[in-house]
């Protein structure tokens, strides 16, 4: 049962931007921890990251279905590629935004 979901993230792991996406969710992880943020605003934090995460998978399956359909340059499948792309870097950007939201304040009165 785990087997398959567990097989699954490790497909994604070496065929996306995972390495790059738990760098910056760790980096959000210990920030939550060292600024000691609200219940609240760590499950919105571990919530946005999730997400991020889940769209890349989602991602990542539908780059290996086109790859599978056509291998040819096809201006479609280039097109759905890079719709799941700016789908995956809009929510990054507003996952980004929401973290800047909940740690700048703390951060600034730290100086």
């Amino acid at each position: 049962m785990f087997e398959h979901g567990l097989r699954g993230m490790f497909i994604v792991i070496n065929k996306s931007k995972i390495p790059l996406l738990s760098f910056f969710a760790f980096i959000a992880m210990c920030l939550s921890v060292i600024l000691d943020i609200s219940l609240l605003e760590r499950i919105i934090v571990l919530y946005s990251i999730s997400l991020v995460f889940c769209l890349e998978m989602i991602n990542t399956s539908i780059e290996l279905i086109c790859n599978m359909i056509d291998t040819s340059i096809n201006p479609q499948i280039k097109d759905i590629k890079d719709i799941m792309a700016g789908t995956v870097f809009f929510f990054s950007l507003s996952t980004g935004i929401v973290g800047l939201i909940i740690f700048l304040p703390k951060l600034v009165k730290l100086c």
